[in-house]
């Protein structure tokens, strides 16, 4: 017959309404798999380097940057410089780059 070997579960934890379907450390056969998945997805869309990234993230610095002085700019010029003080602007930002993925 089957010989069944426990398996190690890691810390409970509950990341959205329902429970996990396991919380079952991998096997070294599933670390093998997500390691070649790994491999796939980097010569398929290799990732950004660092300094893409970084560069990336000061472009968005910048943008948050004059976004925040026009709405300031805009409260002043319709004569209201306590609302400027207090006036922000986000930058929110989606898709792959949210993710993380680049």
């Amino acid at each position: 017959g089957d010989v069944k070997v426990a398996r190690a579960t890691g810390p409970e934890v509950k990341f959205g309404v329902t429970d996990p379907i396991s919380l079952g450390m991998p096997t070294e056969a599933e670390l093998a798999l997500d390691e070649q998945l790994h491999e796939e997805m980097n010569s398929d869309a290799p990732l950004e380097t660092e300094e893409k990234m970084r560069f990336r993230a000061e472009v968005l610095i910048e943008l948050k940057r004059i976004c925040q002085q026009w709405v300031q700019e805009e409260c002043i010029s319709q004569g209201d410089e306590d609302l400027a003080q207090r006036a922000n602007a986000k930058i929110f930002t989606f898709g792959s780059y949210r993710l993380g993925l680049i």
